[in-house]
């Protein structure tokens, strides 16, 4: 089927033609982005029509920025670990120093979204109270900030508060997932460079120690989970904070029942603990199981032609699957206790909400729809931080674990490896 039939062709003809065709060549167009063309992405609207035409290629994507090359970033990098030379503590400590440095100002642009993006959530529940207290009585008491309708017209303004807060929130929310992947793909290039040249530049004893399959995991694994958990860890405050703002409308919605609700979620926190703990320590089991396989798998391809002429395919075979083996019990652990904590996380709310409505019907008190849909919806609220929250500790304590992994010697931690 040819091209023309399957992608439309657009309206502007010739334009569109010599639009296409000059694509890659012209500069990126982020650089030169006003504040409105970055907040919606408006730039990337010549891609987009592009793409409407006919299949993109890769002759169609536009240069990097300067400030997005890898050269740029290890540059930036190199300078910011040399300012801190003298500082003390664990090698790691310094290298998230040196990222805070690099990346702090769009880190902090990031937590200032995400928690605009969060205190909106609240605008929905309060609304839907209102709402449902408009429905069963037009002319019931309204707060101050819509006391100055008259009474036939404030279920549009509330719906209307509804939309445009969950509007706001979706654009918010996308305005700090892309800045935190742009500083996920800062960290994994920083991190790339920093032992690949590392690698390149090291004495001969030092190579002896450190094999190649060692090199290719934190390039490959451990770069890969710190891209995965440092640019989300924005998500910890804001996600606290998301949690105490909604147990205080619960208090008053619902009362001292929300106490009940909270100590069924805090029953839990020993067993997550555990899980999280089980959790490292199968991660640890990973790495130096996946070490073990790669470096097995590097040698027998190195040595292959001396393998095939003395017929010793079936012992490498052997210790290669052995090897592979081992790995996979052990992530297939690691995997179980990861979803033993989603499942520990995720059904604590049900379990709160369970227990509150429970409790704030037994001290005989009435639940009504008002307080019904209002108290649910808080909960759900509080359903998303939960889980994010689960996700980046988790996340954090595997970064740390590729951070502080030690193989043979204390210097050959990942912090270490990528010191310039």
């Amino acid at each position: 089927m040819p091209k023309s039939s399957v992608y439309e062709p657009l309206d502007g003809g010739a334009d569109d033609e010599e639009e296409a065709e000059s694509l890659g060549s012209r500069p990126n167009p982020e650089g030169s982005a006003g504040c409105c063309s970055r907040a919606f992405i408006h730039w990337m609207w010549p891609m987009l029509k592009v793409g409407r035409r006919r299949k993109l290629e890769e002759s169609d994507m536009y240069p990097l920025m300067e400030g997005e090359k890898a050269e740029h970033i290890a540059a930036k990098f190199e300078r910011e670990w040399a300012a801190t030379a003298g500082a003390k503590g664990a090698p790691w400590r310094r290298m998230l120093r040196t990222l805070w440095a690099m990346e702090g100002q769009m880190f902090v642009g990031m937590f200032m979204q995400k928690l605009a993006g969060d205190s909106l959530r609240f605008c929905t529940p309060l609304a839907l109270e209102q709402v449902i207290g408009w429905l069963m009585d037009e002319n019931a008491p309204a707060p101050w900030w819509s006391s100055f309708l008259p009474p036939a017209y404030r279920g549009l303004y509330y719906v209307f508060i509804m939309t445009a807060a969950t509007v706001l929130q979706c654009f918010c929310y996308s305005l700090s997932n892309l800045g935190a992947n742009r500083v996920g793909t800062h960290v994994r290039t920083t991190i790339t460079v920093g032992v690949y040249k590392k690698s390149l530049t090291q004495a001969l004893c030092a190579r002896g120690e450190t094999t190649t399959g060692k090199v290719v995991n934190l390039i490959a694994s451990d770069a890969t989970r710190l891209m995965w958990s440092i640019p989300w860890l924005h998500y910890l405050p804001t996600g606290l904070f998301q949690l105490v703002v909604s147990i205080a409308f619960l208090w008053s919605l619902l009362g001292p029942s929300v106490l009940m609700g909270i100590g069924a979620t805090c029953v839990t926190v020993p067993l997550m603990a555990w899980v999280v703990r089980k959790n490292n320590e199968y991660n640890r089991k990973v790495l130096m199981r996946r070490d073990t396989r790669v470096s097995r798998v590097n040698e027998l391809i190195t040595a292959i032609k001396l393998v095939k002429s003395n017929a010793w395919e079936p012992g490498f075979t052997k210790r290669v699957t052995d090897s592979r083996r081992e790995e996979l019990q052990a992530l297939f652990m690691y995997y179980l206790y990861m979803l033993m904590s989603g499942v520990l996380w995720e059904g604590g709310v049900p379990l709160a909400a369970a227990a509150t409505f429970i409790t704030y019907a037994w001290l005989g008190n009435t639940v009504t729809p008002t307080i019904a849909f209002t108290a649910m919806s808080l909960f759900d609220v509080m359903v998303e931080p939960a889980q994010d929250m689960a996700w980046i500790l988790s996340q954090f304590i595997v970064a740390l674990t590729s951070f502080n992994r030690k193989h043979h010697r204390p210097s050959t931690d990942l912090a270490s490896v990528c010191a310039l």
